[in-house]
């Protein structure tokens, strides 16, 4: 498993807050998952995720605050601690 992230509280909303990408094999097939987020000037999140066995496999949504997004990657068991 690859795992690889960003996380920086100075960065600004050019640059990824958290970037977490995860090689990994489900019944035999090797599939990838991306989850990066970027803070807007305004204090909203961008989230955009990708998982193959998801439908649809990619998404965009907006987060209003930091401790929405904290929260929501507590729930998320690969992305939670990178």
């Amino acid at each position: 498993m690859k795992l690889g992230y960003i996380e920086d509280g100075s960065l600004f909303s050019n640059q990824a807050i958290r970037s977490v990408v995860e090689e990994m094999f489900i019944e035999g097939e090797q599939l990838l998952r991306i989850h990066t987020a970027w803070q807007l000037k305004n204090g909203q999140i961008l989230l955009y995720e990708y998982s193959p066995r998801n439908s649809p496999a990619s998404n965009f949504c907006f987060i209003d605050c930091m401790e929405d997004y904290n929260e929501l990657c507590n729930e998320l068991k690969w992305v939670h601690g990178k």
